[in-house]
């Protein structure tokens, strides 16, 4: 055996997969039964090619969004970019997921990789949201159950914070501010009275008056 076949043999033995078989859930009942461990390795070999294929379009994506985007006209590389996902079939929100994930799972090290490749999208995009404190979380090993967890809870307490804004809005005194209006405007410096009057038609747009 040449060297060259030695070290591509090497390489093949020692090299490690994206995600391990042992990261899967086997914990449904058709892993069971007499078929299960040709299930289970089945189940392992499309979870392979799923992440895999998840994690090569999201680099294809964002090499592509950055490319157009070194374009001195932005609105131009930006319209270029939206039509060719269209000639591939893939919408911009999609295109958009999966570069999420992928640059996500370029920021973690390798106790995030394997974790951040097997999230579904829906998670992804809720840990983009506080990225550093999860990149941190997830380089440390946080575990997808404890991942999923904290997620939930954070997810209650927007809903919560949602709520009491909403509960702010009908507490919030119109007629009152309208009173205040009419009494403060004619005294407002100029550039102030642009901005409220930008304000007063944004309010009309979305009140559609």
């Amino acid at each position: 055996m040449n060297n060259t076949s030695l070290k591509e043999s090497l390489n093949t033995r020692v090299r490690k997969e994206i995600v391990s078989k042992e990261s899967l859930d086997f914990s449904n009942q058709v892993y069971f039964g007499e078929k299960g461990e040709f299930l289970k390795q089945k189940s392992y070999e499309i979870s392979l090619i799923s992440v895999k294929g998840a994690l090569a379009l999201g680099k294809i994506f964002e090499e592509v969004y950055q490319e157009l985007g070194k374009d001195k006209n932005s609105n131009e590389g930006e319209g270029i970019y939206l039509e060719w996902l269209k000639t591939n079939n893939y919408s911009r929100v999609t295109a958009w997921r999966y570069r999420q994930k992928y640059n996500l799972y370029m920021k973690v090290d390798e106790k995030g990789k394997e974790l951040v490749a097997l999230l579904p999208f829906d998670l992804i995009a809720l840990l983009s949201k506080e990225e550093d404190e999860y990149i941190d979380l997830l380089n440390k090993g946080i575990t997808k159950e404890e991942l999923k967890e904290l997620l939930l809870q954070e997810q209650i307490k927007e809903s919560s914070e949602r709520k009491n804004e909403l509960k702010k809005v009908d507490d919030f005194n119109f007629l009152e501010i309208g009173k205040v209006f009419n009494e403060k405007y004619s005294s407002l410096k100029e550039k102030d009275q642009i901005e409220v009057r930008k304000l007063l038609e944004k309010l009309e747009k979305i009140l559609n008056i």
